[in-house]
């Protein structure tokens, strides 16, 4: 795809806002807490891609139907790329050979995976008759 033709799929964000049910104030606040950033800015004019509509669409979903927060929005963003890193990572080492995957123990765990103190269920001997 050529420079002009990715220029001509921006959108300003007057645009932007009506393909993805924002309210234009909305998407500037969006901008300034750094939920999504422009594709460019010429003077002071943003213009958004594909990526940023997906974005923004993305943030309305977040805010709207799960009724998140800024803040919550902002995890819930961060989480996502994290997992689609971590998505290409193994993409890329399974292309590379069989994946061992191991699960890493908390911090401050003992040997026993016991989270609940025992019962007397728990501590069965083992006897025929089912008695401790």
């Amino acid at each position: 795809m050529s420079d002009q033709s990715a220029r001509e799929e921006e959108q300003r964000l007057e645009a932007a806002a009506a393909a993805t049910h924002v309210p234009p104030s909305r998407v500037r606040y969006f901008v300034r807490v750094g939920l999504v950033r422009p594709s460019r800015v010429e003077g002071r004019v943003p213009f958004f891609g594909e990526a940023e509509l997906a974005q923004l669409r993305r943030i309305r979903r977040l805010r709207d139907d799960l009724g998140l927060n800024t803040a919550g929005i902002e995890i819930a963003l961060r989480l996502r790329d994290e997992i689609e890193s971590l998505r290409r990572e193994l993409g890329k080492a399974s292309a590379k050979g069989p994946v061992l995957v191991t699960r890493a123990r908390p911090s401050g765990a003992s040997g026993s995976r016991r989270s609940r103190p025992a019962t007397a269920t728990d501590l069965d001997t083992g006897g025929s008759d089912g008695r401790l």
